[in-house]
């Protein structure tokens, strides 16, 4: 016949408050998931309210640059774009785009984009261009590969002058 184990009241109430604190450090962490995404358009991408953490969406962050040195004007547009480069005949599809107003370089950007649509055999990179009028000025022009796999979603890129812009 076993023997009961006496208890202790100082470690029961330890391990109860033990777990209340576990309790609650879980239920901010999920509360801190929380995250609101306004539907686009069918077709297009999500667009993330401000201030909101999607819980199935992520981001690509990084800087954009270029070694020119001379300042762009006031109505500049800056792009940056996550596209799947997996078939080599057929146009890129955006997983994501962002797009920067009010540029100072370096141009500092973060994408995002929906985990749930990778396709873990496909190849993504992250392509960046600079718009004035509506004109080309600035673009990547190397391939800057993401996503390869959970930690790759950083990037730095250099960008090049088009020969066209004045």
């Amino acid at each position: 016949m076993a023997m009961p184990v006496p208890r202790n009241a100082r470690t029961d109430r330890r391990s109860d408050a033990s777990a209340v604190a576990l309790a609650a450090l879980l239920a901010f962490a999920i509360a801190g998931c929380a995250a609101t995404v306004v539907p686009a358009a069918p077709g297009s991408v999500p667009t993330v309210v401000s201030g909101a953490r999607p819980t199935a969406a992520a981001s690509v962050t990084g800087t954009a640059t270029y070694r020119e040195r001379m300042a762009l004007p006031p109505d500049a547009v800056f792009e940056a774009i996550i596209e799947d480069v997996s078939k080599a005949d057929a146009p890129a599809v955006v997983l994501g785009r962002t797009q920067v107003t009010s540029i100072q370089v370096p141009v500092s950007f973060s994408i995002a984009y929906d985990p749930a649509k990778l396709d873990p055999r496909a190849r993504y990179s992250v392509r960046t261009r600079i718009l004035v009028e509506g004109r080309l000025w600035f673009t990547s022009d190397t391939r800057h590969p993401v996503l390869r796999d959970a930690g790759d979603t950083r990037v730095d890129i250099l960008m090049r002058r088009v020969a066209s812009a004045p």
